[in-house]
């Protein structure tokens, strides 16, 4: 899986400077959920494994739903729309 969100992370990462130094004001934005303590992750691990893989993620713990939930609405919310200017015709 994470094999799968590292093109998506280095485009946002190359496309983001990019648009700022061509003056472009484009924002580009993406999201790579992590862990999230799914059934198959609960059954394939011991607890001590959990807690350790809990304790290496930065806020020592799992993810859930409703972290992908927020960060879905908060990123559209600060964005703004541009439009293109209207023709002269």
């Amino acid at each position: 899986m994470v094999q799968a969100r590292r093109p998506f992370r280095h485009l946002t990462r190359t496309v983001r400077p990019n648009c700022a130094q061509q003056g472009n004001n484009i924002r580009c934005n993406s999201i790579h959920p992590g862990w999230f303590m799914t059934d198959l992750v609960r059954n394939s691990r011991t607890p001590a494994e959990l807690e350790a893989q809990a304790h290496a993620i930065p806020m020592r713990r799992f993810g859930d739903i409703q972290d992908v939930a927020n960060a879905r609405f908060i990123l559209p919310a600060r964005m703004r729309v541009i439009s293109p200017a209207p023709s002269s015709s």
